[in-house]
């Protein structure tokens, strides 16, 4: 990865090239000590690499922004997604652009890109210990344990922007 100097540098030489139109690239490379191959493609458009969207990410910014705001909605409703649900939530997405699926290791890495988000256990509630229904009722297989995505605020709900 470049440093900021060296990216510094190239942004240097772009300007100096843009400023004077008889400065060549080789020659505006050699005088800010970059690569001219570097430079040139940078002219040319090509964004740095800290720029680029890594080739291992399938989803679009929009859409794993979306994919938070849903699993922190969930969350601060009480049902925090287990995490083949968000894998579920985002082979979804991207069948929508046609394209393949997440990989097996891609939530994980997911939860880790995202401050927003952890993992924990859900509680293991056993069947005896249920009793005095209310209103709401009771829901089936969402009481096992299981890894599940929550928010990553210590105490209370989850913070909706």
């Amino acid at each position: 990865m470049q440093s900021t100097s060296n990216e510094s540098k190239i942004l240097l030489a772009i300007q100096a090239i843009k400023n004077d139109a008889s400065l060549s690239i080789r020659a505006a490379a050699k005088i800010y000590s970059v690569h001219y191959t570097t430079l040139g493609q940078r002219l040319k458009g090509r964004p740095s690499r800290r720029d680029t969207m890594a080739n291992s990410r399938k989803l679009t910014d929009l859409e794993e922004e979306s994919l938070i705001r849903h699993i922190l909605d969930l969350y601060s409703r009480g049902f925090p997604p287990r995490m083949s649900s968000v894998e579920e939530m985002a082979n979804l997405l991207l069948a929508n652009r046609g394209m393949g699926k997440v990989g097996k290791n891609w939530t994980s890495t997911f939860v880790k890109r995202h401050e927003e988000v952890k993992t924990k256990y859900s509680r293991n509630i056993v069947q005896e210990d249920i009793y005095n229904f209310d209103e709401t009722g009771f829901l089936m297989g969402v009481i096992a344990l299981g890894m599940v995505v929550t928010s990553s605020e210590k105490n209370g709900r989850a913070k909706l922007a």
